[in-house]
C-alpha cells in the first residue's frame, strides 16, 4: 500500500518559488537580483525559510537560461549576419537596431535605444572610440 499524504507548506512554496525563478530566467533579460527579488514579493516574510538560499536561485536561473541558448554562428560573409528579433529591441522592448541596410559588400548596422539618440542629439559635445572601423576577424580578408 503507497503512503499519500499532502505536501508540505515549505514543498509547496519552495516549488512555487523555483517555478517563478524559473519562468522570470525564460522570459526576461532581467539580471538573477531582479528576478529572484520579484520572485521574493511573493513569499511572506515568515516563509522565506522555505525558500532556495540567493546563490542556488542564482544558479537555477543560470541553468535556466544557458539550457535556452543555443550555439552562436561563425559567420563567413556579411549575408550571414542575421540579427534575431530578440536583439532587435532593449529590455523594455523599444527598438534597439535602427538601420541594417544588408548589403552583402558594404554592410552597416546602426544600434541605439531611442533615448540615447535623443541623448546625442541633445549634447553639444561627442566623445567617441575607435570602434566604428571594427570587422569580425574572419571577414579582414573578404
Amino acid at each position: 500500500m503507497d503512503h499519500l499524504h499532502a505536501p508540505s507548506p515549505e514543498e509547496t512554496i519552495s516549488v512555487e518559488f523555483k517555478s517563478n525563478i524559473s519562468s522570470g530566467a525564460t522570459i526576461s533579460h532581467d539580471p538573477p537580483r531582479r528576478i529572484i527579488h520579484q520572485a521574493l514579493l511573493n513569499v511572506n516574510k515568515n516563509d522565506a525559510s522555505a525558500v532556495p538560499n540567493y546563490s542556488s536561485a542564482q544558479r537555477t536561473i543560470e541553468r535556466k537560461r544557458k539550457k535556452q541558448d543555443l550555439p552562436l554562428s561563425r559567420p563567413t560573409s556579411f549575408n550571414d549576419i542575421l540579427i534575431p528579433d530578440a536583439l532587435k529591441v532593449t529590455n523594455g522592448g523599444n527598438r534597439f537596431l535602427l538601420y541594417n541596410n544588408e548589403d552583402p559588400d558594404h554592410r552597416m548596422i546602426i544600434l541605439s535605444s531611442d533615448d540615447d539618440l535623443d541623448c546625442l542629439s541633445n549634447s553639444e559635445n561627442w566623445h567617441c572610440d575607435g570602434t566604428f572601423k571594427t570587422r569580425f576577424i574572419m571577414l579582414i580578408n573578404s
